[in-house]
């Protein structure tokens, strides 16, 4: 090996620590993004049963404030 070869070795020895790094880096944001996507749709989930349950919730109320109007209409059809 040449001497004047020395400073072109220790550029390529740099350069490939820097691409380890970029890749290194490149698999933590593929790893953050997969954990991210995974918490948006158990989030849309969350949301998805939040809304059902709200109108369950709406439906029992507007059942529970028509029983009071049927046991009337029950008494005077029964009288």
């Amino acid at each position: 090996m040449d001497v004047k070869n020395a400073p072109i070795i220790k550029e390529i020895r740099e350069h490939k620590l820097k691409i380890y790094d970029s890749n290194w880096r490149l698999g933590e944001l593929e790893d953050f993004l997969r954990t991210a996507k995974a918490q948006k749709v158990s989030l849309l989930q969350i949301d998805g049963s939040h809304k059902q349950l709200s109108k369950n919730l709406s439906d029992l109320s507007a059942f529970i404030n028509d029983v009071p109007k049927a046991i009337e209409n029950l008494r005077c059809t029964l009288e």
